[in-house]
């Protein structure tokens, strides 16, 4: 688009080529012209159910059913079929009614008068009524309980209105009536319709419910008298005119428009009749006027030549499309004011029609011709489409049909590739070769895929080679494409020297200065585009770079770098797309993350590229067809989407979708790849297989949903027995629901949309609500439902015509399905007064057998109340000896404790100082394992008083300044670091470096802190790790134990803190310990007011964690050293002695020995004594466990 807006600043050359183009003679192309208007014709005979095909009148019911009067009675059309005539009550003896229907009239209560006319005789004002929400017919007098007025002056005529409803009507003898409703006639004046006047009086009803009459003047060959009257009679306007004219319309501001009928014929056959109008208009002032548009002379020399022309003749004015319809035996017109003749029934095909005889346009503005040979249903639009090089095969079938492919417009030319270039004219629609040598257009046969106009007045196409025409010469420059490219599909001039093209096989550039084609390999990874089709170029400063729509995804062209993104079905969001095969993108014009792509098959995708959501929309959202060429956007905020059935419409933000067919005026409903352009002034050019469709997208409005009726015209049930579909439809008619046995297991419903302008264009929408909430589509006008359960239910419908607009809102319809017998209420009252007459009987029958247990019971109740006593006092007597029990248990304890601790205490005391006395490094060492020991026990026995002393509740705290780093470290090093080393453990402490002081009460917290590494130590084999963690916030401190020994089981962690549990696991042996270390844990922690908890994991280890409130102290370094100090006598032995552990060896170095000794324990204490005693006699090797002992074996 932007280099043909630069060519036209070449003015020299566009003047050659429009030069050119006059030059060469123009011939015309079947149906070019684009008439304002489309029409769309039906024809309504005995072979569509029409028995009668002489139709003598029309009209149309409260309903919108239109009904037509034959000779063999009135049917009733609903869009699918003609009913057969009414049955009728049968009358008195000597009263019958009249089966010609040759009058048909609504009132303004909604009541359908059928009638004949007949001037004298038995049948003179014999009618009938169909009274509004009735189907059987009935007399005047059943209907308004009086006497028919019209008995002996019958109804010739009621008066025409643009609303169909009458509300005048004149009779035999000429005598007007003004309607007032229920019956209630009122004669307001008379004119003369005596068989000598030659032209009977013309009457119509205008929007303001007056009168216009129109009458021949009294002794006059061609003047007449227009009045205008009211309900009253009372003459508001009054009008001589000098030709005979009948009234056919009032508009508001007062103009009656007028046809001529008569006139004086020496006049109108004379050489200075030069008018060819016969519609005229009358304003306020008494002044005549014709239109500005022209009609066909030999209309108005009919007028003169056949003295029966007023009886022969129809007319009516269409307001909403300001048309007149005029007919006269076989000929029918539509003519505009302005435009002249838009519809001529003599220069189109129609069906073989005797003569027209009358025109009714009904609600909808669908226009109703009644013949001898049934009836027309014209329906029109405004053309919202032009067509160019279009052919009508309904006209010319031998016409071939033009597929384009490329398009561009200069000025008011389209110049198009087909089999061969032509120039359009934009204005009227007809075209010429641009080639006319056979050279050229053999040279051009197959030239049918891009289309370009550059900036100095060439043309640029291509398919096997690409080709350059210069309009002025027409000189024709051809280049040769890379071989293994293929066809190529689309041009893009990056610059004013290089082309890029897409083929069938990647893509190449054009040089346009070097006049070489060069093939293009900056692909990158992504090599699968030079195998892959190309639909077009894209560029998009907003992404970057060119976007490349191909059949293998959609590529993103950076002009330096290459091809640099790839999305499609491949990729991970949010490059990932879900169809792989592009056609068109469209950056939105709101939202600029995001884009619109158009599919070979996949559809119409929203894609939003920053953060890679999608939305696809297909065949299943109600779109035509899942391909889609073009993508176009226009001010209203609707794509414009071609494809391969017919043109749609989507609403972007709404998603509502019209769809155009060739029915809406539309070229073919098969649209072509790279066949789209859109001129500078927005005009869309669409090019397909049979032509071009070209329109303005902003010009044509947006979808407003049109209220038509929808009605159900039949309800019917299948018969179980006889297997028929049995109809109801009255039953429904009389009820305004639908009522179904247990047994209707399947009925149908048939609806009718009387808006007739789209007869079988139109398809249902319906839901079940309380059983199928789902909106279901169905394509016919009948609704089959089977196995509807029971209950009430609404079912709701509404129908789409077939280019997605709504033409209805829903209707509700009661279902009311019975449920089976035994789920009805008798049946339910009858099975409670069963139930309630057994339970009664049940009852007695109970209470007799009750009777008797109960004296059964006191007796059973009196011995179990007696037996309950001596238990209840052998249990108050357990529970006290219980009591007591307990209560020696812990004095016993408390006891046994303090006379343990007594001897204890002069064990250790001695030992210690016979150590400092003891030289000999065998008796150091044996002294010090006794201490440890002697010590070891004390500790437990401390335990045990700790436990006496909670049962008692006399536990407490002795809380001294003391560094928690410290003592940790203290605690771990000088007593287990040595037990870890021998046992092949890894035993660290952390977060000691920097001093902690606090109140504490240490003694337990070294309880605490041994019992939790004991336990690691126990659990934890050669090789594992155990880690001690102090660490510390504002309130409090924490210790963490961590080990990698073999974890708690899952259902042992519950009640590893209770007293003297060890383990539920039968499988698992004891590893030792009394089962109270855990538990004097949680008790200290609780007196403290901190906490203890354990994470655990059978077979990878566990992880105790001690918590201790924080009292912090400010201390000097002289305290800090004191509280040390402290601290170590805490932990410090009184006997300092060697490590133990180190004296154990392996093997002892005594060859002289005849026999080997291997001694086994986990304790080094015991080795230690048993080394000293056996060392002499013996050779001795030690192992840690049985496992050391099988390997030294």
């Amino acid at each position: 688009m932007k280099y043909s807006l630069c060519a036209l600043q070449h003015s020299y050359k566009l003047l050659l080529l429009l030069i050119l183009i006059y030059s060469r003679g123009l011939y015309a192309q079947i149906d070019t012209e684009n008439p304002p208007f489309r029409f769309k014709i039906q024809h309504f005979g005995a072979e569509d159910g029409l028995p009668n095909r002489n139709v003598l009148a029309m009209g149309q019911d409260h309903q919108g059913f239109v009904w037509l009067g034959t000779l063999n009675g009135a049917y009733q059309y609903d869009g699918n079929q003609f009913k057969p005539p009414l049955k009728l009550n049968k009358l008195p003896k000597g009263e019958y009614y009249s089966r010609e229907v040759s009058r048909v009239g609504l009132d303004r209560n909604g009541n359908l008068w059928l009638g004949s006319y007949t001037d004298t005789g038995p049948q003179c004002g014999k009618k009938y009524l169909l009274k509004a929400g009735q189907i059987q017919p009935k007399t005047f007098k059943e209907v308004f309980h009086k006497e028919d007025p019209f008995k002996n002056d019958c109804i010739k005529y009621y008066v025409r209105s643009e609303s169909n409803i009458f509300n005048y009507l004149v009779t035999h003898v000429g005598n007007i009536y003004w309607h007032s409703g229920q019956g209630d006639f009122r004669k307001i004046g008379d004119v003369d319709n005596s068989g000598q006047n030659p032209c009977a009086p013309t009457l119509f009803e205008t929007r303001q419910k007056t009168l216009l009459v129109s009458q021949r003047i009294t002794g006059s060959s061609k003047g007449c008298t227009l009045f205008e009257l009211d309900s009253t009679g009372k003459i508001l306007q009054k009008f001589t005119l000098s030709d005979f004219f009948a009234p056919v319309w009032k508009s508001y501001d007062g103009t009656i428009y007028l046809c001529r009928v008569s006139g004086d014929k020496s006049y109108l056959l004379s050489s200075n009749f030069k008018s060819n109008n016969i519609f005229y208009k009358l304003n306020k002032k008494g002044d005549v006027s014709a239109f500005s548009a022209q009609i066909d002379t030999s209309i108005s020399k009919l007028i003169a030549n056949d003295p029966f022309f007023y009886y022969k003749s129809f007319y009516v004015y269409d307001s909403r499309n300001e048309l007149f319809w005029f007919g006269y035996e076989k000929k029918l017109i539509a003519w505009h004011p302005k435009l002249g003749t838009v519809f001529n029934s003599q220069e189109i095909i129609m069906p073989e029609i005797n003569s027209f005889s009358g025109v009714m346009i009904d609600k909808t503005g669908a226009i109703w011709i009644r013949t001898e040979n049934g009836v027309i249903l014209i329906t029109l639009e405004n053309r919202q489409f032009n067509r160019y090089l279009y052919t009508d095969k309904k006209l010319n079938s031998d016409s071939k049909k033009y597929t384009t492919r490329g398009m561009v417009q200069i000025g008011d030319k389209l110049i198009v590739n087909t089999h061969q270039i032509l120039i359009v004219d934009i204005k009227s629609g007809k075209h010429q070769p641009l080639f006319k040598s056979k050279d050229s257009l053999r040279f051009f046969s197959g030239q049918q895929c891009p289309l370009l106009y550059d900036r100095n007045g060439s043309l640029w196409c291509a398919h096997n080679a690409l080709s350059k025409i210069e309009l002025s010469s027409l000189n024709l420059y051809a280049y040769n494409l890379a071989s293994k490219s293929g066809i190529c599909t689309t041009i893009l001039p990056f610059n004013k020297e290089w082309f890029w093209l897409g083929h069938h096989y990647g893509l190449s550039r054009f040089n346009v200065k070097e006049k070489k084609v060069y093939p293009y390999t900056a692909y990158n990874q992504f090599d699968e585009l030079s195998r892959n089709i190309i639909n077009g170029f894209f560029p998009d400063q907003h992404a970057g770079g060119i976007w490349v729509p191909a059949s293998s995804g959609l590529y993103l062209l950076d002009t330096l770098k290459g091809v640099i993104a790839r999305y499609s079905t491949r990729e991970k969001s949010p490059a990932f797309l879900p169809f792989d095969h592009f056609t068109f993108i469209h950056p939105d014009r709101i939202h600029k993350q995001v884009y619109w792509l158009a599919t070979l098959g996949g559809g119409l995708i929203r894609w939003n590229r920053k953060s890679g959501e999608y939305k696809q929309y297909t065949t299943k959202d109600g779109l035509s067809d899942n391909t889609i060429y073009a993508i176009y956007e226009d001010k209203l905020g609707r794509l414009w989407l071609p494809s391969n059935n017919g043109l749609m419409s989507f609403q972007k933000d709404t998603h509502q979708l019209s769809i155009y067919h060739v029915g809406d005026g539309i070229a073919d409903d098969e649209f072509n790849l790279f066949s789209h352009y859109q001129a500078p002034d927005g005009r869309l050019f669409l090019g397909g297989i049979n032509g071009i469709t070209a329109f303005y997208p902003d010009q044509i409005p947006v979808d407003t949903e049109v209220k038509s009726p929808l009605l159900l015209t039949v309800f019917q049930k299948l018969d179980m027995n006889t297997g028929n579909m049995v109809d109801y439809t009255s039953e429904y008619k009389e009820n305004n629901h639908i009522h179904l046995t247990s047994g209707d297991r399947l009925f149908s419903l048939t609806f009718t949309l009387l808006d007739f302008r789209y007869l079988h264009d139109f398809r249902l929408w319906y839901r079940i609500e309380g059983w199928q909430d789902k909106w279901v589509m169905q394509n016919s006008r009948e609704i089959r439902i089977n196995g509807l359960p029971a209950g009430n239910y609404t079912l709701q419908v509404k129908a789409q015509i077939n280019n997605g607009k709504w033409v209805t809102k829903h209707i509700d319809i009661p279902v009311y399905v019975d449920a089976p017998f035994y789920f009805r209420l008798w049946f339910i009252l009858l099975c409670v007064m069963l139930c309630i007459s057994l339970g009664i009987l049940l009852s007695h029958l109970r209470n007799q057998q009750l009777q008797k247990d109960k004296e059964l019971l006191e007796y059973e109740v009196s011995v179990r109340t007696e037996k309950i006593a001596k238990d209840k006092a052998l249990i108050e007597q357990q529970a006290n000896q219980l009591k007591v029990n307990a209560m020696l248990k812990s004095r016993f304890l408390a006891n046994v404790s303090h006379e343990f601790r007594t001897p204890l205490t002069l064990i250790i005391g001695p030992i210690k100082y016979i150590a400092q006395k003891v030289t000999d490094s065998s008796s150091l060492q044996l002294l010090a394992a006794m201490e440890r020991n002697a010590e070891q026990l004390l500790l437990l026995v401390n335990d045990l008083l700790s436990l006496s002393k909670t049962d008692s509740q006399q536990l407490t705290l002795n809380e001294q300044p003391v560094d928690l780093a410290l003592l940790v470290k203290q605690t771990v090093i000088d007593t287990f670091l040595p037990q870890a080393q021998y046992a092949g453990i890894d035993l660290q402490v952390t977060g000691v470096d920097e001093p902690c002081l606090m109140l504490l009460d240490g003694e337990k917290l070294i309880t605490v802190i041994r019992n939790l590494i004991s336990n690691s130590l126990r659990f934890t084999q050669k090789g594992g790790r155990i880690e001690i963690h102090l660490s510390e916030d504002d309130k409090t401190a924490k210790i963490e134990v961590k080990d990698t020994g073999a974890g708690i089981h899952p259902d042992d962690l519950p009640h590893i803190f209770d007293r003297y549990f060890q383990t539920n696991q039968l499988d698992k042996s004891l590893q030792g310990g009394t089962g109270i270390g855990l538990a004097i844990c949680r008790e200290y922690c609780s007196l403290w007011g901190g906490a203890i908890a354990v994470v655990s994991e059978q077979g990878k280890g566990s992880t105790f964690f001690v918590t201790y409130p924080k009292r912090s102290l400010a201390a000097t370094n002289e305290e800090l050293a004191k509280v040390n100090n402290s601290t170590l006598k805490t932990q410090t032995s009184h006997v300092t002695l060697e490590p133990v552990y180190s004296s154990l060896v392996e093997v002892s170095a005594q060859p002289e020995l005849r026999r080997t000794l291997l001694l086994v324990d986990d304790n080094p204490d015991v080795l230690l004594y048993l080394k000293t005693i056996l060392s002499p006699a013996f050779r001795l090797i030690f192992a840690r466990n049985g496992n050391e002992a099988l390997t030294l074996l």
